[in-house]
């Protein structure tokens, strides 16, 4: 299936499970009708998908914006991508790809009051969907209304 450039794990997951589900019953009826012929699975060690570790979510944010970008897609919903924030844990559920350069990696920083930049390598990364320790699950728009200050 394709992913698309919007794609979580979440949605992703959910696409792959609409199209497994019709492939089962199709397997299962050409099973039934001789339609397929079935092999036996060659003995052998066959690799797990890796656990995903603390450090695996953790934002590096030297890295450039496409690969924390890719992380927080590829952790999205859950186990989700974070980086701290005023000594708190700061999930990021979604970001955008900015075209501003970046000037002070690990920088967040709020523009007006809907917009949430980290700056990483290169670029700078909107933030568009986080969770506070201890609050719920918002858009930054709600996030920056919450907020005193942001610097």
């Amino acid at each position: 299936t394709s992913i698309l450039p919007e794609d979580n794990a979440g949605t992703l997951h959910d696409k792959m499970m609409e199209q497994g589900a019709g492939l089962v019953i199709k397997s299962l009826e050409q099973i039934c009708t001789g339609e397929i012929n079935l092999t036996l699975q060659a003995d052998g060690d066959f690799p797990h998908a890796p656990k995903i570790f603390t450090e695996d979510c953790t934002i590096d944010w030297s890295k450039t914006a496409q690969e924390i970008h890719n992380q927080i897609r590829g952790l999205s919903p859950y186990p989700t991508a974070f980086t701290e924030f005023r000594g708190k844990k700061l999930k990021v559920f979604a970001s955008q790809l900015g075209i501003e350069k970046s000037e002070n990696i690990g920088l967040i920083e709020a523009i007006g009051k809907d917009k949430l930049f980290a700056h990483c390598a290169d670029y700078k990364l909107e933030l568009t969907d986080v969770q506070l320790e201890g609050k719920k699950r918002m858009p930054v728009r709600d996030f920056i209304n919450g907020m005193q200050s942001l610097t």
